[in-house]
C-alpha cells in the first residue's frame, strides 16, 4: 500500500502496474477511463471496479480517530474531512514532471 500526492500521480501507478488498486474521486475514475484531462498521457484506460461502494469504503475513517479499534491513517482522517492531505517527506519528491511521458 502506498500513498499518492494527486490523482495523476496514482493514476501514473496504476497504468504502469506498479499498483493494482486504488482509490480515486469518481470524476477522476471516468476522465483516467476514458482519456481525458487530466490524465490524457495515459490514454483510455481499462479499469474494474473493487466494490459498487468504494466512494463509502474511503469516507468510513471515524470521526473520532480514538474511537477506531486500530489506528486510523492520518490520510483517512483528512480525506474524510474533506481536508488536504498531510505532507509527507515524500511528497516533494514524488512529483513527476509535466513532460513525462509513459
Amino acid at each position: 500500500m502506498t500513498r499518492g500526492p494527486d490523482s495523476w500521480r496514482l493514476a501514473s501507478l496504476l497504468t504502469t502496474a506498479q499498483l493494482e488498486v486504488v482509490v480515486l474521486a469518481e470524476d477522476d475514475v471516468a476522465a483516467l477511463r476514458d482519456g481525458r484531462a487530466p490524465f490524457e498521457a495515459f490514454g483510455p484506460t481499462e479499469l474494474r471496479t473493487l466494490s459498487e461502494h468504494a466512494g463509502e469504503l474511503a469516507s468510513a475513517a471515524p470521526a473520532e480517530p480514538a474511537a477506531s479499534p486500530v489506528p486510523v491513517h492520518p490520510g483517512a482522517i483528512a480525506y474524510a474531512a474533506g481536508e488536504p492531505l498531510p505532507p509527507t517527506e515524500a511528497t516533494e519528491d514524488a512529483r513527476v514532471p509535466p513532460d513525462h511521458v509513459h
